[in-house]
């Protein structure tokens, strides 16, 4: 397990076993669904994260266009939609901040990161449940974002 401090979180990943469970999924969760919303992020994946997002997740060993889920939240103004978004990785979290956020980060309501005005982030440690185990036993943590979108498909866009 390789460990850096990103934000106010101490990640401890092996990029080579994420790496292989991304090799594994064919496309992201947006490419298997075919609402517009989803079309919509899809057409904009390139954009969405910012390069130190980039750098984190190539160091840990994420495909960024094969993110494990995402969902459309809310129309928050026009042109300007939410989203939410996951990504898992082989590894463990350890939140570096007050105690107050560690028992935050204990019950899952971890609070956002801003990276930029459009882009926050968090990473949650996942301790229970078999989809975070991998088949050798090891822990899955998840990296969850959200994003802000502006609507760019030549559709209408939603209300």
């Amino acid at each position: 397990m390789l460990t850096i401090d990103v934000a106010k979180w101490r990640v401890s990943f092996d990029p080579d076993a994420t790496s292989k469970l991304y090799t594994l999924a064919s496309a992201g969760y947006a490419n298997s669904c075919d609402c517009d919303f989803c079309l919509n992020f899809v057409a904009q994946r390139d954009s969405v994260y910012p390069p130190t997002v980039r750098e984190v997740l190539q160091q840990i060993g994420v495909d960024y266009r094969k993110e494990t889920e995402i969902s459309y939240v809310t129309t928050l103004a026009p042109d300007c939609h939410l989203y939410l978004g996951h990504f898992v990785f082989v590894g463990s979290v350890e939140c570096l901040a007050e105690s107050s956020d560690r028992s935050r980060q204990v019950s899952g309501l971890l609070e956002q990161v801003e990276v930029t005005e459009f882009f926050s982030w968090s990473f949650k440690d996942c301790k229970s449940g078999t989809f975070y185990k991998t088949p050798d036993g090891k822990p899955r943590s998840e990296l969850v974002f959200q994003t802000k979108l502006p609507w760019v498909l030549d559709l209408p866009e939603p209300a």
